[in-house]
Formats: structure tokens, sequence, C-alpha cells
């Protein structure tokens, strides 16, 4: 590996200086900033993924579109379902949201459910942790991620079309996607359309041509239409989303003949399959107050009907479902699941002077969750939640900042146990009478410091105390999962699950280099895990929420060169190591955590040109929980190319990306399937966009 890098680098240095002008980078907005700051006015660790970067990266799934950030991983499922690990963490402690609010799925409840948010018409997606996540919920302990999209379009300015093709040699893929915005007077309008189909993919040079049941159909349909008028901005957009998808590695074998050998033919189950659609409603409305300190009103609304169905499907007929798993009625069949939400969020910025401003607000939360058949392990159970908020930001000198945040949080889930059975009580040694809906009142700190030593060097620090209420899968499971291989048993008894999380950054810009380090901490009370309980219920192993003390501690570390003709070389490493603090398993690792990264990214930048080159080597992962597995180490290279043509009306846009250029098999540890399903091999994405 390092020899790679050495001569991947070199190569890199020797590139001809007359390749390129110089680019001018404009200054990168973030949209989930209350405060509306750019990127490098920020102290909290904030990640902008925009342009070309975007493109190259996009994928079926934001946890793939995401994992070649710094601390990003993915726990994949396959092409489709992919979900953000930040630091070592993901579920239900990263938040996700589509323009500043939450998706609103039910992706947290278990990893084979995808993440319902629209990213082929993202204009950027950001990576927020810090006070900046803090303020959108307790759901954002590990960090929240903010996919922005024009589907609203506050800001239009005049009339333009994008249509876009790709394709993908992997999976025979196919992508189309419209997107067209209208200025009319004090009017705007926008509508946008997408369509991803891929076959199963093919796998790294090996035994196995093709990965049985890979493949993706992902639909996406939304229009938008704002008002203007003078201080006051206000729009609406209506989105619907469609996709079916297999689930690879979700099948499983029956031997229903006790004296079976192995030269007998098992019975198989079919494919799993899901079936899913949403749709989704967004409100925001912006009022320029400009009445002494308060600047600006601002409110944000999503609300969501999402359902999707869950079964397997026999070989011979993809519209037939079975109708038993394992022989065992009661949880056999097509699952559904559905969630029907909304959340709300009222703010006002102020601004007392240049050196203090800051933001103030409610949010409310309320979501309908209901599932029904074989996998409906979680009882039907309502949630809310209201919160208030606050982000302050104190220039104390010229070279001295501050930045406060916090967040007084209600959550509430009310269970309907009706649901619940006697065989609930014997399988999962539960007194439903003890099963109570659930009422938790908690509170969240986070203050930075961001210090200027001299014009090149500065130094910043975080340090939060974030808690959370416990999931509804959590508090109230009951029953066996296949996707984890597992029989779920939840505690209605369990605590809030605390933080005390420290970061601390320095950053070196010289003229033509650039030095980002930050090491971290997270000391965690009552943290909430899956302890295995060494008993089975229907040949799956017993896993039951418990909590215990654990922390995580790590790092993440870019240092960039860059010379005046375009060309631009990184090298970059992060790393996260995860143990519990106390009972049985103190000083054993956590499962699924992500593997160490060290890596060289070569790009090359120009007007009508850009080019990329990235290596990144993934070491074997053995620091294991108990019961897991070691994960082999890889090395992913990733190649792009892109030409911008100029037209009398408009740009045509080309482009190349080659990912995983080795074809070498890669499995990451963050997912329950890692054994099972290994990604893609060898691919070429050839790709065109027009905007006129």
């Amino acid at each position: 590996m390092l020899q790679r890098i050495f001569v991947f680098g070199l190569c890199a240095l020797v590139l001809p200086a007359s390749w390129a002008e110089d680019k001018n980078l404009e200054k990168i907005v973030v949209n989930a900033d209350p405060l509306n700051r750019g990127l490098n006015e920020l102290m909290s660790p904030v990640q902008v993924l925009s342009d070309e970067e975007l493109q190259a990266r996009n994928s079926a799934s934001i946890g793939e579109t995401l994992s070649q950030s710094a601390g990003i991983h993915n726990a994949g499922y396959g092409s489709a379902v992919g979900r953000p690990v930040m630091r070592g963490l993901g579920g239900a402690r990263v938040k996700v949201m589509q323009n500043g609010v939450d998706s609103m799925d039910v992706a947290t409840i278990s990893p084979d459910h995808g993440v319902a948010v629209d990213s082929q018409h993202a204009t950027q997606v950001e990576i927020l942790r810090g006070p900046s996540a803090l303020i959108f919920g307790s759901e954002a302990m590990a960090g929240a991620v903010n996919v922005v999209d024009q589907r609203i379009p506050l800001n239009v300015q005049y009339n333009q079309t994008r249509v876009a093709s790709e394709l993908s040699s992997v999976d025979e893929g196919q992508l189309l996607s419209l997107n067209s915005q209208y200025s009319l007077g004090q009017y705007g309008a926008q509508f946008s359309a997408s369509q991803r189909k891929q076959e199963d993919y093919d796998l790294a040079s090996g035994d196995e041509k093709t990965l049985h049941n890979s493949d993706v159909l992902m639909q996406n349909l939304n229009a938008g239409f704002a008002w203007i008028s003078g201080n006051l901005q206000a729009g609406f957009a209506i989105s619907t989303m469609h996709n079916e998808f297999g689930l690879p590695g979700h099948e499983h074998h029956d031997d229903h003949d006790p004296d079976h050998t192995g030269h007998e033919e098992e019975e198989e189950e079919g494919a799993a399959r899901v079936d899913m659609d949403q749709t989704r409603l967004d409100v925001n409305a912006n009022w320029a107050m400009n009445s002494g300190p308060w600047q600006s009103l601002n409110w944000k609304m999503g609300l969501v009907d999402y359902k999707h169905s869950e079964g397997h499907v026999e070989e011979h007929d993809e519209n037939e479902v079975v109708e038993a798993v394992d022989g065992h009625d009661d949880h056999g069949g097509l699952s559904t699941f559905k969630r029907k939400a909304v959340e709300s969020r009222l703010s006002v910025n102020y601004q007392a002077d240049q050196k203090n401003k800051g933001v103030l607000g409610l949010q409310l939360n309320n979501s309908d969750f209901s599932a029904d058949g074989g996998e409906a392990i979680v009882p039907n159970t309502h949630s809310t939640g209201l919160a208030l908020f606050a982000l302050h930001s104190l220039a104390i000198r010229d070279d001295l900042t501050t930045e406060l945040a916090a967040r007084l949080e209600r959550n509430r889930h009310d269970v309907d146990t009706s649901q619940l059975t006697s065989t609930h009580e014997e399988e999962c040694e539960i007194d439903i009478s003890q099963v109570k809906d659930r009422q938790f009142n908690h509170y969240s700190l986070s203050g930075g410091l961001q210090f200027k030593a001299s014009d090149q060097v500065s130094v910043r620090s975080n340090i939060s105390r974030v808690s959370r209420a416990p999931a509804a899968q959590e508090l109230y499971s009951c029953g066996p999962h296949e996707s984890t291989e597992t029989f779920e048993v939840g505690d209605s008894q369990l605590d809030d699950e605390s933080a005390i999380t420290m970061d601390v950054g320095l950053a070196w810009q010289g003229e033509n280099w650039l030095v980002d380090a930050s090491i971290y901490r997270n000391n965690f009370s009552n943290f909430i895990y899956q302890q295995n309980q060494n008993r089975e219920e229907d040949g799956l192993a017993v896993y039951k929420y418990v909590q215990q003390d654990a922390h995580l501690h790590g790092y993440e570390i870019n240092v960039t060169r860059s010379w005046e003709n375009g060309v631009q070389v990184q090298v970059f490493a992060d790393a996260v190591v995860a143990k519990f603090d106390a009972g049985a398993q103190k000083d054993q690792y956590l499962p699924r955590m992500p593997a160490n990264r060290q890596g060289l990214d070569i790009s090359f930048h120009h007007y009508l040109w850009g080019a990329y080159a990235r290596l990144t080597h993934y070491q074997k992962q053995d620091k294991l929980a108990e019961q897991e597995t070691a994960t082999p180490g890889f090395d992913q290279l990733n190649m792009g190319l892109n030409h911008l043509t100029p037209m009398r009306d408009g740009e045509l846009k080309l482009y190349a990306v080659l990912q995983n250029v080795l074809d070498e098999e890669m499995a990451y540890h963050t997912s329950f399937v890692k054994d099972e399903v290994s990604q893609p091999g060898r691919n070429i994405k050839l790709g065109v966009s027009y905007l006129f």
C-alpha cells in the first residue's frame, strides 16, 4: 500500500504545469446553518459535497454517496440501502434531512430499510457536527446530514432546464433526470423527475459473477412553487418517491428433515424484496423583519406519508410472496411498515451588532408508526416531540470567537400494547403489564471556541453534553429480525442516553498548503446497544437492548498541496476506536466499528476540464466485538474525468467515472451483511448533462 501511494504521489508531482489555469473558488454557504454562514466561517467540523465531487460520488444510497468523506462510512445493505455512520455512530444517532427537515422514514428501525431522501437533484450535501447539528434534535447526537436541492424555488432568478443521463457497466445501470426552474416575476416554479434502474451488480473477480437480488429501481418526482413579495418569501413542494429493490444476503435455508445431510436439497426462501412509496409536502416561509435586533423569521415544515412492503418472492413468480418464514406462521409472510409524520420548525434570527448574532427556535414532531406481518417486531407507536433551541455566535475579539448552543426537549412514545400476546411474554421474557408509554425530558448543551493564532493558523475546540431518548424499537422490539439474523428484545425501562463529546482541531493555511486535523472523544453514559442473551428463539440468537457506559475516540487529518496550475494533491486518514467502560464487557470493543483508512487524492481543475484519482486503503478490521468476524482490508481506487463545453444557449457536460479500478473484493465492517454481501466490482460510469 505505501508503495502504491508513493508512486501515485510521484506521478502527481510531475504533472505538467501548463495544463491548467487558476481556479476561483466561490463562497460555499451552508444551508443548514441558521446563521447563513459560509463554510470557512464555521468553527464546527462541517463538510460540504457539491459540483463535480457530488456528481462523481452520487449513488443509489446516501450512505455510499458520503462514504469517501472524512469520518463517514456506509452501513450498507446492497446498492439501495446505506445509512451514514459518522465517527463510528449511526442509526438513531445520525439525523438525515432533506432541506433541513427530517427524512421521516423508517430507516432507523432496521439496517435493511432505505433512507428516503432524493440526492439525485441535490445541489450539495452537508455534513454537520457540534453546535450546528445540535439544534436539529437529539437524533443528531453524532451529527446530521442535510441533502439540499431547489424543490422550493425561493432563489430562482432565471429560467433554466437541465437534462442528464448516465450509464454504468457493473449493473447495466441507467439514470435519467430532468430539472426545470422558471422565474415568473415575483413567482417561481420548479419541476424535477428522475429514474435510476440497475440490474444485479457484478462482483469483483472471483467464483461468483453477480450478486443475486441486488437490483434497484428508484423513481422521484417533485414540483414546487414559490412567491416572493418584498420582505416575504414563501413556497411549497410536493414530491413522490417510489423504490423497488432486492435485499441481497436476506435469503435463508430451512432444513425440515432432521436427518438432512449436505447432499440433500435444501428448501430455500425466495428473494427478499422491498416496495416503497412516499409522498412528501415541504413548506418554507421567510420574513425579513429588520426590526431592531430581530433580523428574520423562518418557518419550515415537512409532512410525510411513508409505506413500504417487504417480503420473500418465489424465484418462479416475482409477484408471489412466501406465506411463512422458517415454518412459523406468526412471524412469516409479507410485512408492511407505515409512518405518517410531520416536523415543524419556527426560528427567529437576531443580531445585536456585528459581533453578536444568533437564532431562537421551536420544533414540533408528531409521528404515527405501524407495522403488520412477520417482521413487525415493533408494536404500533405514536411519538411526539417538543423542543426549544438556541444558537449564539459571539466574536470576543478579532482573533477569538465562541459559539454556544442549547436545546430543551421532551419526547413521548405511546405504545399499543394490545398487539402484545402471551407468545410475546414467553419468547421475549417480558411482563406486558410493565410495558408502558414513556416520556423523556432532557437537555443538550454545546460550546465552541476558535482562536486565530495568525493569518495562517487557527485552533478550534468544541465540547457538548448531548442526550437522546430511546427510540421506539429500542423500547418495544420483540420478535425475529431476519436482516440481522437475530431475535430482538427491547426494554421499555431504558433511560436517556447521554454523551460528553470533545473535539479539538487545528487548521493551517499557507500560500499553497492546507492542513486540517481533528481529534475527538465521546464518553457515553447509558449507551444503548444489543447484548447477546446466550439463548435462542426460533433458531435465532436473542439480543436484548441494554445500556452500558462506553467511549469512542479517533482522529481525522487532511493535508493538501495546491499549485496555481490547478493541480492539487491530498493525503488523508481517519480512525476510530470504541470500547465499553463497565460491566461484563468492560474493555471489549463495540460492534461494527469502521476500519482505519489512509489515502491519497490527486485532482486537476481547469475552466473546462477536471480530473481526479483517489486511492483509499481500508485496513483490516480485527478490533472485534463479541461474536464478530474480522473484515479483510482492501484498496479502493476511483478515477474520474469531466469536460464542460459552453454553447450558445447553455452548456454541455460530459463525464466518466471509474470505480474500484483494481477490481478488489470490498466489504465494509459497518455492514450487518459484510460476510454475505460484497461491494460491486470494477465499474465504468459515463454521463452527460445539458443545461439550457
